[in-house]
């Protein structure tokens, strides 16, 4: 066995691997974050990525995000025209809806003490990317590794989904010069992670025709759209334990 292969199949199966996105999972309560310089969007920081919701047993990433075709955006598209009341209102349930994200650090410690976990990406709604760019006017660029502001996130959970606040804290230094680069270059690609596990054209075609027929598995409450191979870790407990006799 290439020991060296089956470390890194266990960091993408444990999501430390550079092939994962390090999508971060907001914790009960409140944490102390930091927005970081986006390398892939300079301009806003926030990459838009649209989801559609209540087709399939979980989000589906829009064939659009990657240049290709969507059906299931035929799909509104078709439902919108017939002018049936009933048809729009299962149209604007499943029409595409954005998610925003951006690269975060998270602090450790109330104070931050200039130590912290990440880089993650966190994608947020529409109200919650409004209430974070709404501090831009009085505090300028918070992104800025030496001047900018951290943020504390609140997250509650409730349904239908969850609840997500923000409030700006006062000027604080994260790090500065050649790690401050370094920490920004070490964010991974968070198209190239979604464009990995979506469904082609084909795939959507038959969650499309399953959706038709009725056949839709319930909407899941989480937003975050991760696919897993259960299997996987288990194959590979399997594959050592063989090692071992």
């Amino acid at each position: 066995m290439n020991v060296d292969k089956l470390n890194k199949l266990r960091s993408k199966v444990d999501g430390t691997g550079s092939s994962n996105a390090s999508l971060y999972k907001p914790k009960e309560g409140k944490q102390r974050i930091r927005i970081i310089p986006n390398k892939f969007e300079r301009e806003t920081n926030f990459i838009n990525v649209d989801f559609h919701y209540g087709v399939g047993n979980r989000g589906i990433a829009c064939g659009k995000n990657f240049g290709e075709e969507c059906p299931i955006c035929d799909l509104v598209q078709e439902l919108f025209s017939t002018g049936d009341d009933n048809d729009t209102a299962v149209a604007k349930k499943i029409m595409a809806k954005s998610r925003y994200f951006t690269p975060i650090v998270v602090r450790q410690g109330s104070d931050g003490d200039g130590k912290f976990d990440g880089p993650f990406w966190l994608g947020v709604s529409n109200t919650s990317l409004k209430s974070i760019i709404d501090n831009y006017d009085g505090f300028g660029d918070f992104t800025n590794m030496e001047t900018g502001n951290d943020f504390n996130m609140l997250f509650i959970k409730k349904l239908p989904f969850p609840e997500t606040t923000f409030n700006i804290t006062k000027s604080s230094e994260l790090i500065s010069g050649e790690a401050g680069e370094k920490l920004v270059e070490s964010v991974p690609d968070l198209m190239e992670y979604y464009n990995k596990w979506a469904l082609s054209p084909q795939e959507m075609d038959k969650v499309v025709s399953k959706f038709v027929g009725g056949e839709a598995a319930a909407e899941e409450e989480d937003e975050e759209v991760v696919t897993k191979n259960k299997d996987l870790k288990s194959k590979i407990n399997k594959l050592m334990d063989d090692e071992d006799e």
